[in-house]
């Protein structure tokens, strides 16, 4: 038995010996031998319920050895209790999670059922009870609202950024010590500007769901204006009942132009091709129930629990899923372009990072797991792929690495499991870096960067890459940091480049770098955009579901 406990079963033996001052707190003079009073009658309950193992039982998903500390601290005193019952301060934080669905969080989690039960609780018992619900909610609420689940890699494995650390006790103290207990409350959720607009389309959305489920589209060839089909009807329903359609008339069956500007509209929100035609995508799109949509939504706001509070006044945000860089200035993105991703197989990971400087005409150190499953096979066979690809052999990756005459190495004898080369590829518009990198060391060897393939940016899906983020306008990015960096200066960046050298520009301001992974989001104009989850990082995000629950 440890001593701590040692001491708790001591305190609840000498339960009818409370100190003077103690039962002075708590507006009774008894002397011994007198009856106790209601205050000390539920400290007892207190007591029973956080010594006793037995009690337990009672609530087993409670945090029992906190409530355990927090209380032995306080002599079991409570926080959310009078003599009259429960507290205003008690009456505003149970308003703060019954509705703290609208911060897409469940209430059922956070006790709120058995909290309304116990509400008018005579018993002593019954509002012991209520007393450690409300404890135990604020730990979990306080903690979940602002940092999201203990562990958000259990919920994805590529999200590699370091978690909140929030000491929910301190928070607690704060609450108990402010004269405005609401006010407090409302600093827990992020402030982002993401956040805050995901959580007014949230209850958009379900208010859309209150009008009941969103009309099925069924299978048909691919449909475009002018034409008339059974299935119009449908798609005219569905855009209605997300309001893409102003006109309530389900029953016509022809493809107008009001319901081609309908299609237009929802194919820029989900990510579409913007050609008005209803073929497999854009009707896979349309089956997407308002349920559906309301957990993307929730989904994402979790994602924004796990970022860091302040993400600084200048950045760089790539959205994965968006296909899409934008760079922020003062909550406002003053430049955007597209961008290619990994592969599904080779998919780039979520991180945050900081950049340090660009690269002009770049090498490729070309990474040992793309050289060992890309290129050894293709070395095997081909004797002149390196030559081909600009490619040179070194023995090793350290600085002053030996270059090796690649004619020396029976590349058939090297094994598949360990590469012993570095293999780096020349400076030049052959480059697969292309002209410019902007490098921000890491562990996973990712990096934005110009590429010598422009025509990819024309597709809508853009999973491309072997990890690393290319950018569709490099340059014009490069130009706004430098002149971020350097005021004064005006370094051509274009004139340097056709020098042919490769050079390196450092920024005396680091600036933060977020790779980040948003399938859905709120543009400046108010418009929510949906993204499929092409790496399938959401499945294990929970939205009310016991997976992924702290």
């Amino acid at each position: 038995m440890t001593s701590f406990r040692v001491i708790l079963i001591y305190m609840l033996l000498m339960t009818v010996f409370l100190p003077l001052e103690l039962k002075a707190s708590l507006g009774d003079a008894s002397t011994a031998g007198e009856a106790p009073s209601p205050g000390e009658i539920v400290i007892n309950e207190m007591q029973r319920h956080l010594v006793l193992d037995s009690y337990e039982n009672w609530a087993p998903g409670l945090n029992w050895p906190k409530l355990r500390r927090f209380y032995a601290k306080r002599d079991f005193l409570p926080i959310w209790l009078d003599f009259e019952g429960a507290t205003d301060r008690a009456r505003i934080f149970r308003d703060i999670l019954v509705d703290s669905h609208l911060e897409g969080l469940e209430p059922e989690e956070y006790h709120v059922p058995a909290l309304q039960y116990l509400w008018r609780a005579k018993r002593s018992r019954s509002k012991a009870r209520l007393e450690l619900l409300l404890t135990d909610a604020f730990f979990r609420y306080s903690l979940e609202v602002s940092a999201g689940y203990k562990n958000p890699r259990a919920a994805d494995i590529d999200w590699h950024v370091r978690p909140k650390r929030i000491n929910v006790i301190k928070r607690l103290e704060r609450v108990l010590v402010s004269n405005d207990i609401a006010k407090v409350l409302t600093t827990f959720p992020p402030a982002h500007k993401a956040y805050q607009q995901l959580k007014g389309k949230l209850a958009y959305y379900r208010e859309l769901s209150k009008k009941g489920k969103w009309q099925k589209v069924d299978y048909s060839p691919q449909l475009q204006v002018g034409m008339r089909h059974r299935v119009i009807p449908q798609i005219r329903k569905r855009l209605y009942q997300e309001e893409y359609l102003d006109n309530a008339d389900w029953t016509s069956d022809l493809f107008d132009d009001e319901l081609d500007q309908a299609v237009r509209k929802f194919q820029t929100f989900y990510g579409h091709k913007v050609d008005g035609v209803v073929g497999y995508f854009t009707r896979k799109s349309l089956n997407i129930g308002v349920k559906s949509q309301i957990a993307r939504i929730k989904q994402n706001m979790e994602r924004w629990r796990w970022m860091p509070k302040n993400l600084g006044r200048r950045y760089i945000m790539v959205n994965m899923a968006g296909y899409r860089l934008d760079l922020i200035e003062g909550d406002e993105s003053i430049m955007q372009m597209p961008v290619i991703i990994g592969k599904t197989f080779r998919a780039t990971p979520a991180f945050i990072d900081t950049l340090e400087y660009v690269e002009l005409n770049p090498t490729w150190k070309v990474p040992p797991r793309i050289a060992k499953e890309k290129f050894l096979p293709k070395l095997r066979e081909d004797s002149g792929f390196l030559k081909a690809n600009n490619l040179k052999v070194f023995d090793s990756w350290r600085k002053n690495a030996n270059e090796v005459d690649p004619e020396s190495i029976d590349w058939n004898e090297i094994s598949e499991k360990r590469f012993p080369f570095k293999l780096e590829q020349t400076p030049g518009e052959h480059n697969s870096m292309g002209r410019i990198k902007f490098m921000f060391p890491n562990r996973f060897r990712v990096y934005l960067h110009d590429t010598p393939d422009r025509t990819l940016f024309d597709r809508h899906v853009r999973t491309f890459s072997s990890g690393c983020i290319r950018l569709a306008e490099p340059f014009k990015l490069a130009d706004q940091l430098v002149s971020w960096d350097k005021p004064k200066s005006n370094p051509n960046i274009s004139q340097q480049i056709l020098s042919g050298e490769t050079q390196k520009m450092s920024f005396k301001r680091r600036l933060p770098v977020y790779l980040m992974y948003w399938t859905a989001w709120v543009d400046d104009e108010g418009n929510i955009h949906f993204r499929n989850d092409i790496y399938q990082r959401n499945e294990k995000i929970a939205t009310g579901d016991p997976i992924g629950l702290s």
